[in-house]
Order: C-alpha cells, then structure tokens, then sequence
C-alpha cells in the first residue's frame, strides 16, 4: 500500500478510498489495509467478490456466478427474439443467435472457463434451447441439431480456442514483453486459422508443464497455418 501511494504522490494521481476495495484470496487472514489521503486514514472495504471490465471475480477464484450471470443475460435475448420470430430458418438464426446471444455466453471467456459440470452446463442449456427455436429441428436431437446448423458445442469451442492459443506460444506466434513498470505486456503477430485435417500438432508438449493434447486436438480436426 505504501508503494502505491508513493507512486500516487509522485504522478499527483490521488486514489478514491470508496472506489478501493479489498479481496482475500487463497487464505482466511483477514489483514485490513488503509489508504491515506491528505492526512485522512480510510479503511478498505472487504469484498467477497468484485465486477471487473463485467466479469465478476470471486474470492474462491470459482466462475460458478459470472456463468449464471452470463446464462441470465443471453436467456431474455432469446425470449425477445422467440416474441418477435415466430418462424426463424436457419440463416436467420444462425445472424441473431451469432449476434445477439453468443457474445454473452463468450464475452471475456478466458478469464472464466469454466472447469465444474454444473457451470458448463449452466452454459450449454441456453445453446441447447436457442437450437431448438429453428423451424423443423425442434425434434431432432441436440447433437443433430448442432449438426444441421454447422455448430459446436460451447465446451469444444472453449478447447478449440485454447489449442490454437497453445499452438501460438510454442511457434512464438505470441510474444511476451517484459517491462519494469508495466509488468508484461502481450504482443500478436498476424495468423491464419485453416479449418483441415492436421495432427502434427499432437504429439508437442510444452517442457516443464508436462501435458499432452494429443485427443483434443485430433478431435477438432483444425490446424493451424502461418
């Protein structure tokens, strides 16, 4: 706190003591930190959980309430589109649900993905019920349903998104900068995603992490080209 408020004094960029807050993570030490301000002593609140550039972070590092405050967002946008569509085909849906809907379900999506059955499905029930407002699939099932539509699941589409930013850092298609008063900073060069069959992929681990994503990444059948 004292580093802070010296770098505070030194820019004459004063902190708002109502605007600060404190979360505990990983530990039950309730420590109180105060910020001083023209000779004034505030204590920080204490929060369980905090809203940030609108994803809410919680002190058990869970993503169970930003998945249902995302699943909360998406389910009245669908309403408002079964209310004013009563027939949608295929093109239709696939504009308003790629456009008005799945953005709330992806926004900010690797800060928070989630790992818990419940919190994966929390999710999946919204894509499953937008699939079934399409004319004439209602009746098939949800993986067919998905198939008409040329669509994934939301869960492969999370692992799909993290292979591909896997495959970026061991073909240094991403670049770290590290810098002493801004700690590190993200740098991407340009890239091409091809949709093919390609598995040289499979058998690379990253050294000290020790894992393999041979299954995953054989299962989506994507690669990726410069």
């Amino acid at each position: 706190m004292q580093r802070l408020e010296n770098w505070s004094d030194k820019w004459l960029l004063r902190f708002s003591a109502a605007k600060c807050k404190v979360m505990h993570i990983g530990h039950n030490t309730k420590t109180k930190y105060f910020l001083h301000d023209n000779g004034l002593t505030t204590e920080l609140e204490e929060v369980g959980e905090e809203r940030d550039l609108g994803v809410l972070v919680s002190e058990d590092l869970k993503p169970s309430k930003q998945c249902v405050a995302a699943a909360n967002k998406a389910r009245p946008v669908l309403g408002m589109i079964y209310r004013h569509f009563k027939v949608i085909n295929k093109r239709q849906f696939l504009t308003l649900y790629k456009t008005y809907v799945c953005p709330h379900l992806k926004y900010c999506i690797q800060a928070w993905s989630p790992s818990l059955r419940k919190d994966i499905d929390c999710l999946a029930n919204v894509h499953r019920r937008a699939t079934e407002m399409v004319s004439g699939l209602k009746k098939l099932s949800y993986m067919q349903r998905l198939k008409r539509l040329n669509l994934t699941t939301l869960e492969e589409r999370r692992k799909r998104g993290d292979l591909i930013e896997r495959y970026k850092l061991l073909t240094k298609r991403r670049m770290w900068i590290i810098s002493n008063s801004f700690g590190r900073r993200k740098i991407s060069t340009r890239y091409e995603v091809i949709v093919t069959r390609c598995s040289f992929l499979a058998s690379e681990q990253i050294s000290g992490n020790h894992f393999s994503a041979t299954e995953p990444w054989t299962s989506t059948g994507c690669g990726i080209k410069k």
